[in-house]
């Protein structure tokens, strides 16, 4: 029998794959990203399977919250950089999407900074179901969650609406 606890030693080093891709692509600092897998590293052998499956996906949540609201409030799930309302964890990130008092910044690499913020938080999301209980999660509902996050994904990055309303100055 698999434990969650030793699925989660098996996910974290692809997730912290997936933010050296992700760093790698925009060209930020080894330092933010040794921050951060520290920080993957940290909190998912002290929270277990809740960091990856809970709270690294509400972190996602909120991102599309505070895009449609135009406001980024302090998540209580992740310590603050300074007196800046973003999260230590990806703020290079955060911080191409909005200023440090959490509106709208309006950076060029915006768009970008969203789907590597999007790709890191939520890219265990849809396996938190399977992982708890593989005999509920059907290949239907499987595949029906893969394609809601990549249109979903495709809308936020895409649409002229949401990419206008995110960038208003």
């Amino acid at each position: 029998m698999v434990t969650l606890n030793a699925v989660v030693k098996k996910l974290e080093p692809l997730l912290n794959g997936i933010l050296e891709d992700v760093y790698r692509l925009h060209g930020f600092s080894h330092k933010d990203l040794e921050r951060d897998i520290n920080c993957v590293r940290h909190r998912s052998r002290a929270e277990g399977p809740s960091f990856i499956f809970v709270t690294l996906p509400k972190l996602g949540d909120h991102l599309i919250t505070s895009l449609e609201s135009d406001f980024f409030k302090p998540s209580l799930s992740f310590k603050r950089k300074g007196k800046s309302n973003l999260p230590c964890f990806m703020h290079r990130f955060f911080k191409e999407v909005f200023d440090d008092n959490g509106f709208p910044s309006g950076g060029s690499g915006a768009g970008e900074a969203i789907r590597s913020i999007r790709q890191v938080c939520e890219v265990f999301k849809k396996l938190k179901e399977f992982a708890i209980n593989p005999t509920t999660c059907s290949g239907r509902t499987t595949s029906k969650s893969i394609h809601h996050f990549l249109k979903t994904t495709h809308h936020c990055l895409y649409s002229k609406q949401v990419i206008s309303t995110m960038l208003k100055a």
